[in-house]
């Protein structure tokens, strides 16, 4: 049942995020100590060999200062929950949100867009470039979908993602002093 599938789905993002968590933050393999059904943990093994390849072949591995792993974000206006920052020596930041759905949509920047808004507006803190990681559950692989702040193209494009991201916000917040101005009336 379709039921069953989405929250085995979720189940499986949840331990695949779980393991790459405690394999930046221990240095070391992670133990599948939890009794989980077979392919479960086949999804979460896959998972996490498919991160620590991409984190073995990292671009900016050498320049790693610190890493900061599902951090909220809180804004007076909305909130979330990023799941890494790359910190490098150099100052720059790397936002990173790992997807283990099948396919990366637009939608998805839209969120990391909100989150290079928050992160500069209300932490001060400039990225130089964010990437969505597509883990895949049915094979170790990870591919990287970066973009790098310092191409023009990449800036237009988050520009735009968050230019969506604000008239949404602006949009569900109008629609909800509607709703209470409606309520009002009918009284």
């Amino acid at each position: 049942n379709s039921k069953a599938a989405m929250e085995e789905a979720a189940l499986k993002g949840t331990l695949i995020h779980e393991a790459i968590e405690d394999y930046l933050l221990h240095k070391s393999y992670p133990k599948f100590d939890k009794p989980l059904d077979i392919k479960v943990k086949e999804a979460v093994k896959n998972g996490i060999d498919g991160f620590i390849a991409f984190w073995n072949n990292y671009r900016y591995k050498d320049l790693v200062a610190n890493v900061q792993l599902e951090q909220t974000i809180v804004t007076p206006y909305f909130g979330g929950t990023y799941d890494l920052l790359i910190i490098l020596k150099d100052g720059r930041n790397y936002l990173y949100d790992f997807k283990t759905t099948n396919s990366i949509r637009d939608s998805q920047f839209i969120q990391l867009a909100a989150y290079k808004f928050a992160l500069l507006k209300y932490y001060n803190i400039e990225l130089a470039g964010c990437s969505i990681l597509k883990i895949d559950k049915n094979k170790p692989l990870c591919k990287e979908y970066a973009l790098e702040f310092s191409n023009p193209v990449n800036v237009g494009f988050m520009n735009q993602c968050e230019n969506t991201f604000i008239s949404m916000l602006y949009t569900y917040y109008n629609l909800c002093v509607t709703h209470l101005a409606f309520n009002e009336i009918i009284k």
